[in-house]
């Protein structure tokens, strides 16, 4: 007998989901006021459903079937009649139907009020146990959702459904990515050659103006790059830049756009650049993840979002601790902190972050940091980020491409979660262009194929099949030589059909080898650092 019960129960809920009530899909037609009261009632009849299920049982036990049985299989009746109401205010939510609708679902669910009351009237020996099931059905909740629906598709015209905006032309671009091959303007392969541009403070973007090269002012940390150094890397052969963009210039203070006079030195050098045929890759760049960890990437608003409880305090783990900054030394780590340029200005930071910076991105700061960048709020921050630098590069043809991140400080145990948040910003990046490339990367500077690893089948077929896609790498002794860090990176680009650029190695010593191990691999290359 009790299987029975639940037989009926189950019918029930096949007849709402016939015509259609679950809450899984709007019609198109409802207006966003309707659509919303229309699923918030259909989730209380879905509950309602549910809740029968409880009083068939109660009623069988107290072996009064016969009475119940007629009472709530009217009740499932008159659910029923509801259900194909609203199913009709759902799908011609216009004036004159949204209210004849609502007179029919009204009349509907108000019998079904008056069904479960004598339902809670016959139930037999226990009738307070019977009354508290049939209140938690909630009949009141179901009648002034459902009214609240019908007045609101009333009187709401019917939306006329908005396409997606347009995917704007395409400006031709003096560099593009073709295949597994960088294109020029004709569409044939080149190998770019070039040097890094990095401010790693403010202004952060050399400014154009002067007349002499940078490296002969006299000043070693110079904040130019104009005609005169544009034309002696051309007279080098080089025909490239890598120039740095990050977060904290671009956006200084949480906000819809570009920090105006970070856009306008963008814009500068960007034009400067095309006069002079230097094709330049943007580069969002981070050392040690960014301000509040001592060193230069994302700004302090997104630390304040990301590690609220860990800004100004001691950073650990460290191989080597500053002197005077021990994990007891809260006073000294905590001045200045939250200031927007804390990594110059805090006594710690100043030493930590010269030769022993790179501890910095294995601390427990810096990678809860990364783990907020690959949550849905972080992720969205940074493609949006990434799609303002898109904005501006899609307009100027000598910028062909966006490097994600530099040397992602993560490890890959996250990296399907890293190319999750790769595949966000070129998502963003499409928006506005069909042909500026985007760079992904594996963590850290080393050169390892790491294969498939960690990544799904979906992103897999993105990486295989995506346009304008390339792989960056850089070198700096791992693996033991260029040659075998080429040979990785080519690799990878092979199986996911896509050029590969080494976009950072250390232009000194052994330099030189690196170059050439890329070169002669038809690899194009940017050495660290012009100056």
């Amino acid at each position: 007998l009790k299987f029975h019960f639940f037989q009926v129960m189950s019918a029930t809920m096949l007849k709402l989901v016939a015509v259609g009530v679950l809450p899984t899909a709007l019609s198109s037609v409802a207006t966003p006021s309707c659509s919303a009261n229309v699923n918030a009632a259909s989730e209380s009849l879905v509950n309602v459903s549910a809740q029968i299920g409880q009083i068939q049982e109660f009623c069988s036990l107290r072996r009064i079937w016969d009475r119940c049985h007629t009472d709530v299989n009217a009740l499932t009746s008159d659910l029923d009649v509801a259900a194909g109401a609203l199913k009709v205010a759902l799908n011609e939510c216009s004036p004159k139907d949204c209210v004849s609708a609502a007179q029919t679902l009204a009349t509907s669910v108000d019998t079904a009020n008056t069904r479960a009351v004598r339902v809670g009237a016959d139930c037999g020996t226990n009738l307070l146990k019977c009354e508290a099931d049939v209140a938690a059905l909630s009949w009141n909740t179901v009648v002034t959702e459902t009214t609240a629906a019908v007045s609101a598709c009333a009187v709401s015209p019917t939306p006329v459904p908005t396409p997606p905006p347009p995917t704007p032309p395409s400006m031709p671009r003096d560099i593009l990515v073709s295949g597994r091959n960088f294109v020029d303007g004709t569409g044939a392969s080149v190998v770019l050659t070039g040097t890094n541009v990095v401010m790693k403070g403010a202004p952060w973007i050399p400014a154009v103006n002067g007349t002499e090269r940078c490296g002969y002012t006299g000043d070693p940390s110079c904040k130019t790059f104009n005609a005169a150094d544009a034309q002696h890397l051309r007279d080098r052969g080089y025909s490239m830049i890598r120039l740095a963009v990050p977060w904290a210039g671009g956006q200084p203070v949480q906000g819809a756009g570009l920090d105006p006079d970070f856009t306008a030195r963008l814009e500068a050098i960007l034009d400067l650049c095309h006069q002079f045929n230097l094709a330049v890759l943007l580069d969002v760049h981070q050392d040690a993840v960014g301000t509040a960890l001592c060193g230069e990437g994302v700004p302090m608003w997104v630390s304040q979002l990301a590690v609220p409880n860990q800004i100004g305090l001691p950073i650990t783990p460290l191989q080597s601790t500053p002197s005077g900054c021990g994990v007891t030394a809260l006073g000294a780590w905590a001045e200045y902190k939250g200031d927007p340029e804390y990594n110059i200005k805090n006594g710690c930071c100043r030493q930590v972050n010269q030769d022993t910076w790179g501890q910095l991105g294995t601390t427990l700061m810096a990678q809860d940091t990364m783990l907020y960048l690959f949550s849905d709020e972080g992720s969205a921050l940074y493609a949006n980020y990434v799609g303002l630098l898109a904005s501006v590069a899609a307009n100027y043809p000598a910028a062909f491409g966006i490097e994600l991140m530099n040397e992602p400080p993560t490890v890959s145990l996250f990296r399907g979660q890293m190319y999750d948040l790769w595949k966000a910003c070129y998502d963003r990046v499409r928006l506005v262009s069909e042909n500026l490339a985007v760079g992904v990367a594996d963590p850290q500077d080393f050169s390892l194929n790491l294969g498939v690893t960690g990544l799904s089948d979906d992103q897999l077929t993105w990486l295989r099949s995506g346009d304008h896609l390339f792989y960056a790498f850089h070198y700096y002794g791992n693996p033991s030589t260029p040659a075998a860090a080429v040979s990785n990176a080519l690799a990878i680009g092979a199986d996911w059909n896509m050029p590969v650029f080494l976009t950072e190695f250390g232009g000194y010593g052994t330099g030189c080898t690196t170059a050439n191990a890329a070169f002669t691999s038809g690899v194009g290359f940017a050495y660290w650092h012009y100056d």
